[in-house]
């Protein structure tokens, strides 16, 4: 992409990394967290964010030394084009796999909550169509859409609030019941929904005022933390650890709360704007990844023909699964993994770099 043709703002920089973490995981994160630390679930949310925070801080170094080089460029740079390649094409596979993550589960959500009279796989496929037309356009786009997306989100989080007086305070005690094991479980559980920061080492060389990466990457983390924070509290202050195991989707429960005079059921319109939510999340890493795939290939194809070629893959594999249990199986498995090749990536990247400035090469 032409750098000229792209650039944005600190606030498109800031929503693009919001709205490519927060997604469909928000929604089961209550649930994947009461699990274990029940009560002491926001301790194992503030520590699952050290992930996020972990990576922004590499982020922010890096972009100080390389403002305008990212992190594909980096890895060819230090591990020759042939290693660096392999390594940007396991990059690449992160984002199709958070494009799928958030694919398929949501099939299930509208076929369960809205559109019954579809089934799962035509389901996807439309909101397939939908995230293809979004990534034909350019970067810029993407973070107007992202801005857009952060209010609704913002709106959208304010559901819940009438919960507070239908909840129990007894829901939220005894705070610091959970052993220490109990919450690092709990904590583990935060990875599928804090996974999405990674998208900061794509598009930082984009933002025109480089002084504000740091303060606006921070910024989106925080967003995400206290977001998360906020769902785990109002879920456990409405329903309590009980009943959250037993619902798929708590957030989506707590809305029943809030009720509108003629609006007979405010949970399909938290749902159908909330999939809006998701859709964007999938149009974010669909797009990045084709964005990877034309940078490997050293942009010998446009990057509009790599997202037909990339289309089918993330329709057929979305498709694959039977129901959501599979899904879910597939996320615990597949998550692990994602952590541990992002973490290992960028932090040899951040090394080298580091290494690069004690010996005052020229950078």
């Amino acid at each position: 992409m032409e750098i000229k043709n792209n650039i944005l703002t600190p606030i498109e920089f800031m929503s693009i990394i919001i709205g490519n973490i927060i997604g469909v995981g928000i929604l089961v994160l209550p649930a994947n967290v009461s699990k274990y630390a029940y009560e002491d679930g926001w301790i194992s949310i503030i520590l699952g964010s050290i992930y996020p925070f972990y990576i922004c801080l590499l982020g922010i170094y890096i972009s100080k030394i390389y403002p305008d080089k990212n992190i594909l460029f980096l890895s060819r740079k230090y591990f020759g084009k042939i290693v660096g390649n392999i390594l940007n094409f396991l990059f690449f596979t992160i984002f199709i796999y958070n494009a799928i993550t958030g694919l398929a589960p949501t099939g299930y959500i509208l076929v369960n909550f809205l559109s019954f009279f579809l089934n799962k796989n035509n389901t996807i496929f439309l909101i397939s169509l939908v995230a293809l037309y979004t990534v034909f356009k350019d970067l810029k786009l993407i973070g107007r859409l992202n801005i857009v997306m952060l209010f609704i989100t913002i709106f959208l989080l304010t559901f819940p609030l009438p919960g507070i007086k239908e909840g129990q305070m007894l829901n939220i005690r005894p705070v610091f019941k959970s052993s220490i094991s109990q919450i690092l479980k709990g904590a583990y559980e935060t990875i599928f929904s804090y996974t999405g920061i990674e998208v900061f080492f794509l598009i930082y060389p984009y933002v025109e005022n480089k002084k504000k990466i740091k303060s606006y990457s921070l910024k989106a983390c925080l967003f995400v933390l206290i977001s998360y924070s906020w769902v785990q509290f109002i879920c456990l202050y409405y329903l309590g650890s009980e009943t959250i195991n037993k619902v798929n989707w708590p957030l989506i429960t707590t809305t029943e709360t809030l009720i509108i005079p003629l609006i007979n059921n405010m949970r399909y319109i938290f749902i159908f704007l909330w999939v809006n939510i998701i859709i964007k999340t999938i149009s974010n890493n669909y797009f990045f990844s084709t964005y990877i795939f034309a940078d490997i290939i050293g942009g010998k194809i446009d990057r509009k023909f790599v997202v037909i070629l990339v289309f089918p893959v993330i329709l057929f594999i979305s498709t694959y699964f039977e129901n959501a249990v599979i899904i879910n199986n597939f996320i615990k498995l597949a998550t692990p993994f994602v952590l541990a090749y992002t973490i290992f990536f960028i932090t040899i990247i951040a090394i080298l770099v580091k290494k690069d400035v004690s010996y005052g090469k020229n950078v």
